[in-house]
């Protein structure tokens, strides 16, 4: 698990607190504290750094480290939305999504470069990318991923649907580069505030090969939609002549069989549709279960399948080396 503590950012001249007219706030130190204190004990406080998503195409660099491993990868991203919103502003928002997030995470090119060097910034509305594109200037083995920024949800998670093969020494782990890019964000006409800000709660890997079973992931808790009213029918109108029948005449029991018929057969329909609706939820649930676990089998069987070539490519190496020792009349069985 990577916390937010565990994430470096780089010189202040490739993430700069304020833009250059010293107008916007690009970035801010947010206080969390941790725990409620009670018994005499000090709540700790951990600081998140909360980036400021405003109008022009940017981006924020973190370094952290991780052992050698074959991951599944899922980020947790906190999302803020501005109090200042009007209910116009929230709905064309909740339509149109506030703009777009690219999320990639990787082994570094050079790490001097990750945190001093400065680049052209992406504009992008779609998962791909060229040889011109951030990521893939900065990292070398990565994964990444783009969404629509949402609105109205504040804790977001990204699960990766590929596995990202960490090398290196697990006496002092790899260096890998979180890249968050946006782009095409909503603004505010008369005002430097920013419509959204973001802050990464933790970053889980899960080494697919420490599992004796593949790993399948329970989704991230979502808010349950409210179920639709279900308006009940509308009495026809009465006219004056009926008024004066039912003011003289009684309802014979026929009616009140009909009427209590009537209202039998509208509760059993609701039961059916409740059980119905039951139903297809159960078997929604399922599909999605039983397609999260082929592509996580999937994905531990890449897993596998590349550290046993791995060990192959590593036993042909040292098999060459030792006929070449043969050759030359240096090692003898």
């Amino acid at each position: 698990m990577i916390c937010q503590e565990d994430l470096t950012p780089p010189r202040d001249v490739v993430n700069p607190e304020y833009n250059p007219s010293r107008t916007k706030v690009n970035w801010t130190i947010q206080e969390v504290p941790q725990g409620d204190g009670t018994q005499g004990q000090i709540a700790e406080v951990k600081h998140f750094r909360v980036l400021h998503l405003h109008g022009n195409d940017s981006h924020a660099r973190f370094l952290t480290s991780a052992k050698p491993g074959h991951y599944a990868i899922t980020i947790a991203l906190d999302i803020q939305s501005s109090p200042a919103l009007s209910d116009t502003d929230q709905q064309k928002l909740h339509n149109d999504g506030i703009g777009w997030l690219r999320v990639a995470l990787g082994t570094l090119h050079d790490k001097k470069a990750f945190f001093t060097g400065r680049y052209r910034e992406d504009t992008f509305d779609s998962i791909s990318m060229t040889e011109e594109s951030l990521p893939h200037k900065l990292l070398k083995d990565y994964w990444w991923d783009v969404i629509r920024i949402p609105i109205g949800q504040s804790v977001m998670q990204i699960q990766s649907d590929v596995v990202l093969s960490v090398e290196g020494s697990y006496a002092f782990g790899t260096d890998l580069g979180l890249i968050m890019q946006w782009s095409g964000v909503a603004t505010f006409q008369n005002s430097h505030d920013a419509v959204t800000r973001l802050a990464v709660i933790h970053i889980r890997l899960d080494d697919l090969l420490e599992y004796d079973e593949p790993l399948v992931r329970a989704p991230p808790p979502t808010t349950s939609p409210t179920k639709p009213q279900t308006l009940s029918q509308s009495q026809p109108e009465t006219t004056d002549a009926d008024e004066e029948d039912s003011d003289g005449d009684d309802l014979s029991v026929e009616d009140w069989i009909q009427a209590l018929s009537q209202i039998q057969q509208e509760v059993q329909d609701a039961q059916q549709r409740d059980t119905l609706e039951a139903i297809l939820m159960q078997r929604l649930q399922q599909e999605e279960q039983e397609r999260q676990e082929a592509v996580i089998s999937a994905l531990y069987l890449k897993a596998a399948l590349q550290h046993h070539a791995r060990e192959q490519e590593e036993k042909r190496k040292q098999e060459q080396a030792l006929r070449l020792l043969q050759l030359l009349g240096l090692y003898y069985r």
